[in-house]
This record gives structure tokens, C-alpha cells and sequence, in this order.
């Protein structure tokens, strides 16, 4: 069993940044101008919501329950 020391380091999350990035791309690329507040940033948002969601939970991991730092970096993030 590995330890990870940050989120950074777990595949999964490497794995949605890159998916992230590409969603970006594509959408900057491909969707036209009457979408940019509609469907590209919903796409956007669902993309970037991939990774915040592992990082919080692995934030759960190392401060359980509702400590006080959790609600701190939880704002940070949002």
C-alpha cells in the first residue's frame, strides 16, 4: 500500500486533470460563442468539479470529522 503525502500524487487525480484540461480545450475549440455561459461553462464547471471533489476527500482522510482546518481549506478551494 503506497502513502500519499498530497492529492497531487494519486493517479486518479492526475488522471481528471489531464481530462480536465482536454474538456477546456475542446470546448474553447469547438463550442460556439452563444454557449459561453451556458452549456461551455456547465462543461467547465463538471470538469473542474472532478478534481476539487478528490481533493476533499482526501482532505476528509487527514482531518475527520468537521474540524475546524477542513472548513478553512474547503472555502480556499471554493
Amino acid at each position: 500500500m503506497s502513502i500519499y503525502n498530497h492529492f497531487y500524487d494519486l493517479q486518479a487525480y492526475k488522471t481528471y486533470r489531464a481530462f480536465r484540461k482536454k474538456i477546456s480545450l475542446l470546448t474553447k475549440k469547438y463550442f460556439p460563442k452563444t454557449e459561453e455561459y451556458h452549456l461551455k461553462a456547465q462543461a467547465m464547471s463538471s470538469a473542474r468539479s472532478l478534481t476539487a471533489n478528490i481533493a476533499e476527500g482526501f482532505l476528509q482522510i487527514l482531518f475527520p470529522g468537521n474540524h475546524p482546518d477542513l472548513q478553512a481549506i474547503k472555502r480556499f478551494i471554493k
